[in-house]
């Protein structure tokens, strides 16, 4: 990897003077968040929005996360339920949901002459991320998408830095779990993070569930698929998951891959 990117993201945000870090305890935004430590102390402020749409187990673990690293981090709740645009769960809910988190941080940042910035990266570019057009109407800082990191690129530095995150897999928001065009209750979201929780419980390590009213479409590693070759296993899984409502369990025969849900989409 070039040094000279590591150093104008390093120069970047000394130049900043002070700054707020979208902090989600992902390696990204925690890679980032660790060199502004490095080089602004204090004066970098990692914030973890709670917007309802984090899961529990996330919440808690970016909070020890900045604790153990010794970050300046603070929560932030912003209310996004009632939001029509993102309640109802269109095609374009991430760009409103994006929208208002970082409308929030740039209020906090102006009062307190601060910058904000996020752990965006050259990979993002490639789904479908109608937030990172919020991220660009705002004028939010991506020093690791400017100067073109990679994922490959931001593990191996956050490896080399000694970040305990820096094989973590990728974590978004529980609305990803759900087609576009169902509605998001707190019921819904509560009961997809709770069979989430049985999975990871069982030693899952990539996964989703991805709710479809009745039915629970269970996505792992597809190295990891023939764990349900077991009989047993597959009814304790069932179980469990009719026990939160569900009626029906099925397990996608592809695997887990990220954005599932939006292969509709970038099809048409």
């Amino acid at each position: 990897m070039s040094q000279d990117k590591r150093q104008q993201v390093r120069e970047e945000i000394r130049a900043a003077g002070k700054v707020i870090i979208a902090f989600s305890g992902g390696v990204d935004s925690t890679l980032l968040a660790q060199v502004a430590m490095q080089e602004l102390g204090r004066d970098c402020q990692a914030i973890t929005v709670d917007n309802g749409f984090m899961s529990r187990f996330e919440l808690e673990r970016a909070v020890e996360l900045a604790r153990s690293l010794g970050l300046n981090h603070s929560l932030l709740p912003v209310e996004m339920g009632q939001q029509p645009e993102i309640r109802n769960n269109q095609p374009r809910r991430c760009y409103f949901c994006k929208k208002a988190i970082f409308s929030r941080l740039m209020d906090l940042a102006q009062s307190q002459g601060s910058q904000v910035m996020e752990g965006s990266h050259l990979d993002d570019s490639l789904g479908y991320r109608p937030g990172q057009q919020a991220l660009k109407e705002l004028g939010i800082s991506s020093p690791l998408k400017k100067y073109e990191f990679n994922k490959e690129e931001i593990r191996q530095w956050a490896r080399e830095l000694g970040l305990p995150n820096w094989q973590a897999p990728a974590s978004p928001c529980l609305a990803t779990r759900f087609p576009y065009g169902k509605p998001l209750s707190p019921e819904h979201l509560q009961r997809v993070e709770r069979a989430e929780d049985i999975l990871r419980q069982a030693g899952f390590k990539q996964f989703r569930v991805r709710s479809h009213g009745d039915l629970a479409r269970i996505e792992v590693d597809p190295e990891e698929r023939p764990r349900f070759f077991d009989s047993i296993f597959m009814d304790q899984i069932d179980l469990a998951f009719k026990e939160l409502g569900y009626l029906y369990v099925s397990l996608d025969l592809k695997g887990y891959r990220m954005g599932s849900l939006d292969e509709k989409i970038k099809g048409e």
